[in-house]
């Protein structure tokens, strides 16, 4: 995850430290026990949400600039996540590998199948 914030370019040391990040971490990450579905240093897709909620909290509410936290991961989003939307567009590989006519014939032709 924190390869994620520094991509992202939310770890900087002035609104958002690395001990922010190990607080939150610790918070979201916390598992009673071992569980099949939830690995315990693993983030699941609910504690990633959660993840990022407390983020935009601590990086735009605790310190002003937003009074909301609908405005806080509003904010989080605008100015670091949305920027970075087009290098991971999955509908290239939809558009290109999957809508194509050889995959719809073999669709056509196994259809009765399932």
């Amino acid at each position: 995850m924190l390869i994620f914030l520094e991509k992202f370019n939310i770890l900087d040391e002035v609104t958002y430290h690395k001990y922010d990040f190990e607080v939150q971490w610790v918070a979201v990450n916390y598992n009673e026990g071992p569980a099949e579905l939830n690995p315990l240093n693993g983030v699941v897709r609910y504690e990633f949400v959660e993840f990022i909620v407390r983020i935009a909290i601590e990086k735009f509410m605790v310190r002003g600039e937003c009074k909301t936290e609908y405005e806080a991961v509003k904010a989080l989003i605008e100015q670091h996540l949305k920027p970075h939307f087009p290098e991971y567009d999955t509908n290239i590989w939809r558009n290109t590998r999957l809508f194509n006519e050889n995959c719809e014939i073999v669709f056509r032709t196994y259809m009765p199948v399932f």
